[in-house]
């Protein structure tokens, strides 16, 4: 195929993601520099419709991170990175080799943006023709697990009930946020960790690949967990923009807003008043829950890690919580 000339330079920077100077784990940094060299090299056959396509989620990402290891390695962003690093320490080399985890690696990512086309869809937020570049995806990612998971037929069978469970939850949470007379009670507030689920492919596939499909449902439960907590957290971060494009929204309901009916002015009255009866606090606590419990239910696969970088998003939680909120409450007036 020859040379795309649209595409002559589609770096991080050219997606607006600078590589960072700082990360985690510098194992992880390295494995995420490595598959989004690959991703971007898969890029490069893409036609200017598709490229033009990708405008609108390097836009979006540029918005919400303003680097790719802050977005995959951060104490905010997802540690689907660091999760994989994890699991493979846990796999051990024999089992797990560079090969297979470079393949999960980039199909982490093809699986990340998958979704967040389709998040942003949801949104109002981009293109409704990016459910093609979707499509293109999601592919791609199936085609890598095959590669990680060595080729097994069964795999590709757990692959699509992931999928399957992820798409149910995903259409009613999906049919709630749209609906103004939703309200979110403990089942349908744990659907939400079940929209993480393409996260979980890449480390089943390498859990099959080294003889322990068995480690598979713990994993699942594991990102499930916390899926639910990082979406809680972008729910209570999201809300103004929610709340403008007339999402429903788990934060929103417990503030007692109704998109399309109330506007930023009744948000931050609403946050105040949740600052002082401490309802602000009872959900913060429902956010921690989850991330403790991921740590908990994923101790056998990644270990004191897990811990200590739940213990990290707890706090950077904290912190950024009490800035979104004193913006909120005090417009114009920057948080220290």
């Amino acid at each position: 195929m020859p040379p795309n000339p649209h595409r002559k330079n589609l770096t991080f920077r050219s997606w607006g993601l600078r590589p960072g100077a700082d990360a985690d784990d510098p194992v992880a940094a390295a494995l995420l520099d490595r598959a989004f060299a690959r991703f971007l090299r898969f890029c490069e056959g893409y036609t200017p419709a598709l490229l033009e396509s990708w405008k609108g989620p390097a836009d979006t990402i540029t918005r919400r991170s303003f680097s790719a290891r802050d977005l995959f390695l951060g104490p905010l962003g997802t540690p689907a990175f660091l999760m994989l690093v994890w699991l493979a320490d846990y796999l051990s080399p024999d089992n797990c080799p560079p090969e297979a985890l470079d393949n999960a690696a980039e199909a982490m990512l093809c699986a990340y943006f998958a979704v967040r086309c389709q998040d942003d869809r949801l949104d109002n937020d981009a293109d409704p023709l990016l459910t093609y570049l979707e499509h293109l995806l999601i592919a791609r990612t199936a085609r890598l697990l095959v590669r990680c998971s060595g080729t097994e037929p069964g795999f590709l069978a757990e692959w699509e009930q992931q999928v399957a469970d992820f798409a149910e939850a995903s259409t009613l949470d999906a049919r709630m946020r749209l609906d103004p007379g939703s309200t979110w009670d403990e089942a349908t507030v744990e659907l939400q960790g079940r929209k993480f689920l393409p996260m979980a492919g890449p480390l089943s596939a390498l859990c099959w690949r080294a003889g322990d499909p068995a480690a598979i449902a713990g994993i699942c439960r594991t990102v499930e967990a916390l899926g639910t907590g990082l979406q809680l957290a972008n729910d209570l971060f999201n809300a103004p923009r929610d709340l403008e494009n007339g999402i429903r929204s788990p934060f929103l309901s417990r503030l007692g807003l109704l998109p399309g009916f109330h506007g930023t002015r009744d948000l931050a009255q609403a946050v105040s008043q949740a600052m002082s009866d401490r309802s602000m606090d009872f959900y913060l606590a429902q956010v921690m829950f989850h991330y403790r419990q991921a740590a908990a239910e994923g101790k056998p696969f990644f270990g004191l890690p897990l811990e200590d970088h739940v213990e990290h998003r707890i706090l950077a939680l904290k912190e950024a919580a009490f800035r979104t909120m004193a913006r909120l409450v005090l417009p114009g007036k920057p948080a220290k």
